[in-house]
């Protein structure tokens, strides 16, 4: 050791920096991208928990958004922003959810012969039944049907009219499917008999 002072030590400081991280409850589907900032996560399918890839310094601020929606599905997330602490974050939820898109489409000859109506024409797609009243050229059914889900649209209970001819309706057109998206080509026929 040299007799004199030693001088030229630096001594640098930086703060402790923490991981964001929390659960995903509902995604089925591929596509998800989260955000802290410029901070991306792709998440795979059917994923349950995620962690930020960049650690966030104790006292800067995060911000966990929905950069991306995955296919067919809306997350949501929760306790997603605050200022980091001296410890990780682990408590920001994710929730995904299922798009539902509305079934529907267009009815053709329902007005034929002017026949006064006993009983309406009654559409289903599994459980869920309208009545479409006489006249009508469209229709759409009350339930929307969630994304990646299979339609099937019968004709549960036919026209019911007085007169000399009978009515009588089929669906002749895009019965049945994959909801991918709102569907309005379902087509429903009417003819007199």
């Amino acid at each position: 050791m040299p007799a004199a002072n030693v001088t030229n030590v630096v001594v640098t400081c930086s703060g402790q920096s923490y991981t964001v991280s929390g659960t995903i409850t509902g995604l089925s589907a591929s596509g998800l991208v989260l955000a802290n900032g410029a901070d991306r996560l792709t998440v795979s399918a059917n994923s349950t928990t995620f962690t930020m890839p960049t650690r966030v310094a104790s006292g800067s601020t995060y911000a966990v958004t929905v950069n991306t929606q995955p296919t067919g599905q809306t997350c949501t997330v929760a306790n997603g922003s605050g200022t980091m602490g001296t410890a990780n974050v682990t408590n920001v939820a994710v929730t995904c959810t299922l798009n539902s898109y509305t079934l529907g489409g267009t009815i053709s000859g329902l007005n034929a012969g002017g026949l006064l109506v006993v009983s309406n024409l009654v559409l289903a797609n599994g459980a869920d039944a309208i009545t479409v009243p006489f006249g009508a050229t469209t229709f759409t059914f009350d339930k929307q049907v969630a994304y990646g889900s299979s339609y099937n649209v019968v004709v549960q209970s036919q026209p019911t009219v007085l007169g000399l001819v009978p009515l009588s309706c089929s669906v002749t057109g895009n019965a049945s499917g994959t909801m991918l998206g709102p569907v309005s080509n379902v087509v429903v026929t009417c003819s007199l008999l």
